[in-house]
C-alpha cells in the first residue's frame, strides 16, 4: 500500500497516521485512511485494524466538536472581556467627570477605584495603589474611622456623614456601603466594600463662619443705641433731667441714638435684598462731591472722638454720575 510516498504494511500504517496527525490538520490526515480502512473485506488492510481505526475516527470526531466548543467559548470570552474593558473605561470617564474626589474600596479596605480629584487630593497614582491598604492613601483617622464603621454595618443602613480639613479646605464626606457576596448557608452578606464622596464645603464654611460674626457684630451694634436710647429715657422719667437744657440734650442724644439704630437696621435690610437679589436701585444724576461731603460731616464727630482726621479731596461738584444716592451715601 501506498500513501502519498509512504510505504507501509499493516503495522506500518498505524505509525503513518499518528505521523499525519501530528504534521497536517485531522480532515486532512483522515481523509486517505478513512478510504483505505473502508475497503471490503480481504483488502490490504485486516480486519482487526479496522476497528481500531473506527475508534481513533469517533474520537477525532469527539475532540475536533470539543475543539469548536473550546473556539467559540473563547471567541464569547473575548467579547465579553472587550465589552467589559469599555465598561471599565466609560466608568472611569464618568468618575473622572466629576470634580467631588471619589475613593472605592473592597471588603479588604483595599482599594479599587478613584478618580482624578482624588488623587489630586490626596497626592497618589491609581495604577500604583490600586488593590493597596487604603491608609497607605490616606492618613486622615476620622475618615478612616467612618470608613471602617461603614464596612462594618449593614449595606441597606443610610450613608455615614462627616467632616473633614484637608490643609486649607474644608469637605464633607459621604460613605455608603457597597453589597457584597452573600454566602451559600445563610445568605448573609460576607463583606462588602465601601464608596468615599468628598464635597468641597470650604466656601460654604467660610460664608457660614462670616455670617456668624456678622450676626455678633450686629448684635454688639444694635445693643449699643438701644441701651443708650434705654438710659436717657429712664433718667427722663426718673426726672432725673433738670433745666429745660438738660432735657433737651437727652433728647438729641435719643434722637441721635435712634437715627444710628435705624441706618442699621437699613444696613441690614440691604444686605438682605442684595443677597436675595430684590434689591431696588433708583438710578439718578447726583454729584459725588456732594455726597462724599455729606457722609464726612456726619462722620467727623465720632471720628473726632478717636482722633481721626478726615482730608477732603474731591472732584468738582459739576460732575455727576447716575447712582443711587442712599446706596452711595450708605
Amino acid at each position: 500500500l501506498q500513501v502519498g510516498h509512504f510505504d507501509v504494511t499493516d503495522g506500518g500504517c498505524l505509525l503513518s497516521f499518528f505521523f499525519l496527525m501530528i504534521r497536517r490538520p485531522p480532515r486532512s490526515t483522515l481523509f486517505p485512511y478513512t478510504t483505505l480502512f473502508r475497503s471490503p473485506p480481504g483488502g490490504p488492510v485486516s480486519p482487526e485494524f479496522r476497528s481500531i481505526w473506527q475508534g481513533l475516527e469517533r474520537h477525532t470526531t469527539n475532540v475536533e466538536k470539543q475543539v469548536k466548543e473550546l473556539l467559540r467559548a473563547r471567541q464569547q470570552l473575548s467579547m465579553e472581556l472587550t465589552l467589559a474593558e469599555g465598561q471599565s473605561r466609560q466608568a472611569a470617564g464618568i468618575l473622572n467627570g466629576i470634580s467631588d474626589p471619589i475613593l472605592i474600596t473592597d471588603s479588604f479596605d483595599r482599594l479599587i477605584q478613584s478618580n482624578t480629584a482624588a488623587e489630586e487630593l490626596f497626592g497618589f497614582s491609581a495604577q500604583q495603589m490600586r488593590r493597596q491598604p487604603i491608609d497607605k492613601i490616606m492618613s486622615d483617622s476620622s475618615l478612616l474611622a467612618v470608613m471602617a464603621q461603614a464596612r462594618e454595618a449593614d449595606t441597606r443602613s443610610a450613608g455615614r456623614r462627616a467632616r473633614h480639613t484637608f490643609g486649607k479646605k474644608t469637605y464633607t464626606s459621604t460613605v455608603t456601603p457597597l453589597a457584597g457576596d452573600e454566602s451559600q448557608d445563610g445568605g448573609e452578606e460576607t463583606g462588602h466594600g465601601v464608596v468615599v464622596v468628598l464635597h468641597d464645603v470650604t466656601r460654604e464654611h467660610e460664608v457660614s463662619r462670616k455670617k456668624s460674626e456678622f450676626v455678633s457684630h450686629v448684635a454688639h451694634e444694635l445693643r449699643t443705641p438701644l441701651s443708650s436710647i434705654c438710659a436717657y429715657v429712664e433718667m427722663l422719667v426718673d426726672g432725673e433731667a433738670e433745666g429745660e437744657a438738660t432735657r433737651q440734650e437727652f433728647y438729641e442724644i435719643i434722637q441721635t441714638s435712634a437715627d444710628r439704630l435705624g441706618r442699621l437696621i437699613d444696613n441690614m435690610l440691604d444686605i438682605s435684598r442684595i443677597e436675595a437679589g430684590t434689591v431696588r436701585i433708583n438710578k439718578e444724576r447726583i454729584s459725588l462731591a456732594m455726597v462724599t461731603k455729606e457722609a464726612i460731616d456726619v462722620m467727623r464727630p465720632k471720628a473726632s472722638e478717636k482722633n481721626i482726621d478726615f482730608t477732603e479731596d474731591l472732584t468738582p461738584v459739576a460732575y455727576s454720575v447716575m447712582a443711587d444716592r442712599d446706596l452711595i451715601y450708605q
